[in-house]
């Protein structure tokens, strides 16, 4: 056999494998998505011609549609939703005067930043909303009634959690300014 500069003789030596490259995480996060989402309001409106603050509340059921990117944890998206809502409130002043606003229906377009920790996303979210509201105003002697689309912004954030292969849940908390 063969022996080193020493004499002794040499071992052979097997070639070392290649280091595994560590698997790369998937983006379970990326792509587009459909949802449903159900919820309540709580508001208050304020009339422009100089009355207190009524206090609206009510339910909420819409749909969501978006699509996200995926760079390592970081996910970036953009979502947009209609909402049907019940949201109202009525208020009696002085005079006696009656105030009833109603806010029928809510749609937003928002981007979405977030950091994933695997199935769970901590995300925060904002951009341009939309709402039907309903103002009437009675004083008995007369009586006036305003319905428009009005423009403002929705801002909030939330965790969504993958649940099981394509489904996932989340909790989500929006401000809407209008």
């Amino acid at each position: 056999g063969r022996r080193g500069l020493d004499g002794t003789p040499r071992r052979q030596v097997s070639p070392q494998p290649y280091a595994s490259v560590p698997p790369v995480r998937p983006s379970i996060w990326q792509g587009m998505y459909v949802g449903g989402h159900g919820g309540y309001s709580i508001g208050t409106a304020t009339p422009s011609y100089g009355f207190d603050t009524v206090d609206m509340s009510g339910g909420a059921l819409g749909a969501h549609i978006g699509f996200n990117f995926q760079r390592g944890d970081w996910v970036f998206g953009l979502e947009g939703d209609g909402t049907w809502s019940d949201t109202s409130g009525s208020r009696t002043f002085t005079g006696p005067t009656i105030v009833d606003a109603s806010a029928d229906w809510t749609s937003s377009l928002r981007g979405r930043i977030g950091y994933a920790f695997g199935p769970v996303l901590f995300y925060a979210t904002g951009g341009a909303a939309f709402t039907g509201f309903d103002l009437s105003v009675n004083t008995g002697a007369a009586w006036s009634r305003a319905e428009e689309t009005v423009f403002g912004y929705a801002a909030g954030g939330g965790i969504e959690a993958r649940l099981n292969g394509n489904w996932s849940g989340r909790i989500e908390a929006l401000h809407y300014g209008f």
